[in-house]
């Protein structure tokens, strides 16, 4: 881990990058993953919101450290739709990543679709893999519920069957646990050693929904720990997702800064003082 690891998704926040970027840097945060900017689904912005876009990056002086397209998900799992997904999206997204000096790419496996398997979806991320190599970046495929990819079995199975180094995990131990499986320390020892990117946020089982980082069924701190003694130096996105549980006890960008606030005491107390 490092110093400056921390990064919000800009949907925490809003779709608005200008105010995404004020708020993160009041917060001492200037790192961020772009995911939804004005009522679209990077990359799909037009010229003009492209342009005002890498102007506000460069005068807030902060950094795009991943951008989350959408690329397989709930998307099915067909020919026609994985065309459009690696002809159209992905090249697009590549290509805004290019101008923003962006190299990682979170990705997903496809919805389950009757009658199509695992190779097919390797096939597909395969096919991506080599177009993220081509533009020297790395594509992080993230389980979720619902898609082919959900869980750390299913992670490595594809990743080693691409053996890529441009696909890598985005360790998203919440969304692991909404599917049954127990993220930390299970899932999370089988799949650690592919791990190159990281969502926080939390899993409250008894009520099915998503809850402030030290509120769920993940012991997050230890999660912390123990990749720190692994050696993981990669950003920890903080996704807090509480946005679709609007009985929270906090508002969504309060319950952001609650899990901000948080992680930086976890890392102070775990020996990563940051800067």
């Amino acid at each position: 881990m490092n110093k400056e690891m921390l990064v919000i998704p800009s949907t925490e926040l809003g779709e608005d990058p200008e105010m995404v970027f004020e708020i993160g840097l009041s917060w001492g945060i200037r790192n961020f993953e772009l995911k939804t900017l004005w009522q679209n689904r990077v990359p799909y912005i037009s010229d003009t919101q492209r342009d005002y876009l890498k102007g506000l990056i460069t005068d807030y002086g902060v950094n795009i450290v991943a951008m989350s397209p959408g690329f397989g998900l709930r998307i099915e799992a067909t020919e026609e739709a994985a065309q459009k997904e690696l002809g159209d999206k992905l090249p697009r997204t590549i290509g805004l990543a290019k101008e923003l000096d962006c190299k990682r790419i979170v990705i997903f496996g496809f919805e389950k679709t009757e009658g199509v398997g695992m190779d097919f979806v390797i096939d597909k991320l395969g096919k991506a893999a080599e177009q993220a190599k081509a533009a020297d970046m790395t594509l992080l495929v993230e389980p979720i519920a619902g898609n082919n990819i959900e869980n750390a079995e299913d992670l490595i199975q594809v990743v080693e069957a691409v053996n890529s180094e441009a696909l890598r995990i985005n360790w998203d131990a919440g969304n692991i646990q909404s599917v049954g499986c127990n993220a930390y320390p299970d899932e999370y020892e089988k799949c650690k050693k592919y791990i190159a990117y990281c969502h926080l946020k939390n899993w409250y089982g008894p009520k099915k929904e998503l809850r402030l980082i030290d509120e769920g069924d993940i012991p997050v701190k230890a999660n912390l720990e123990r990749m720190k003694e692994d050696g993981y130096n990669g950003y920890l996105a903080i996704e807090t997702h509480t946005r679709w549980n609007r009985k929270h006890r906090f508002m969504p960008i309060a319950a952001t800064k609650y899990n901000v606030d948080l992680v930086c005491k976890w890392l102070d107390e775990v020996g990563v003082v940051r800067s």
